[in-house]
This record gives C-alpha cells, sequence and structure tokens, in this order.
C-alpha cells in the first residue's frame, strides 16, 4: 500500500495504472485484483491509509510541543 500511496502523490491518481502500482512490486495483475475491486479501491485504502499515518504524525507532535515549552 506504501507504493500506491508514494505513486498516487508523486504522479496523481489520474495518471497512475494498476500496472504501474504492479510493476513496482513486480506482482501480478490477479493478485491485486484478489484484494482490490478496482483502482478506486486501491486509491481509497491508500489514502485511508495516509490520512491516519498524517493524523497519527500531528497527534504525537502536538504531544512533544505540550511537553517542551518555548525555553
Amino acid at each position: 500500500m506504501d507504493i500506491a500511496t508514494k505513486l498516487f502523490i508523486e504522479k496523481g491518481y489520474g495518471t497512475v495504472s494498476v500496472r504501474d502500482i504492479l510493476d513496482e512490486v513486480n506482482g501480478a495483475q490477479g493478485m491485486l485484483y484478489y484484494y482490490f475491486k478496482s483502482k478506486e479501491d486501491i486509491y481509497i485504502q491508500a489514502m485511508e491509509q495516509y490520512i491516519d499515518k498524517m493524523l497519527a504524525e500531528k497527534s504525537y507532535l502536538d504531544k512533544v510541543k505540550k511537553a517542551c515549552p518555548k525555553v
């Protein structure tokens, strides 16, 4: 999923093909469609995972800021 996320961020949804993702992971097309119905499903899951990661990092940084007041 990290590779798909990277490709979507770098190239944009419209430019990335399922083949691009498979080429990066050295995977077969059947493998991908076993887990996902479409490129849109891959994109949705990739972005949900990315947003969750960004929110977790923000939460961590907020805690650090509170713990370390400005000197």
